[in-house]
């Protein structure tokens, strides 16, 4: 049986990236910023975090599984980090110009094969490199890298409680 401490620590990500959900999807429905490809990957990362995190809190299984669980959410938040990693990496690094150059050509990228796909989703595009949104002083990134912390955080502290 799941001890109360390590069950609430799972419940708690999982409203953790619930909350984080909710705020990308109202930013994306009243503020009118649809979301680059990292965005959808770190995005389905943190549902996939809610998920597991939920099941595991609702589980309640011993010792042994929630180290499983743990170990899963943390992969997942390494993940999610990585991809917040990268997409900070292409707004420090892409002139604005450019991403602002492909967004407004005459083309519309869409991958049509599966690993230009993969690669899209992995590497980004250079709209995933475009600042438009901050709160006190964070952009989007740097609050999805944040949130992905705090739920690696949680995810540990079942690991090593005895």
């Amino acid at each position: 049986m799941l001890s109360a401490p390590v069950r609430l620590s799972f419940l708690t990500a999982s409203l953790i990236c619930l909350g984080a959900l909710a705020a990308a999807c109202s930013l994306q429905r009243w503020a009118y910023l649809p979301p680059c490809p990292l965005c959808n990957v770190q995005r389905a990362l943190l549902a996939a975090i809610a998920v597991v995190s939920l099941i595991a809190a609702l589980h309640a299984p011993a010792r042994r599984g929630a180290r499983a669980y743990a170990l899963g959410n943390l992969g997942l938040c390494l993940l999610g980090a990585g991809s917040a990693l990268r997409q900070l990496w292409l707004q420090a690094h892409l002139d604005p110009a450019q991403a602002l150059d492909f967004l407004n050509a005459e083309h519309v990228f869409t991958p049509s094969t599966g690993y230009a796909a993969a690669k899209v989703y992995v590497l980004g595009t250079p709209d995933c490199g475009i600042v438009n949104w901050s709160l006190l002083g964070l952009t989007l990134p740097e609050w999805s890298l944040l949130s992905f912390c705090m739920l690696g955080a949680l995810a540990i502290y079942p690991l090593f409680r005895r």
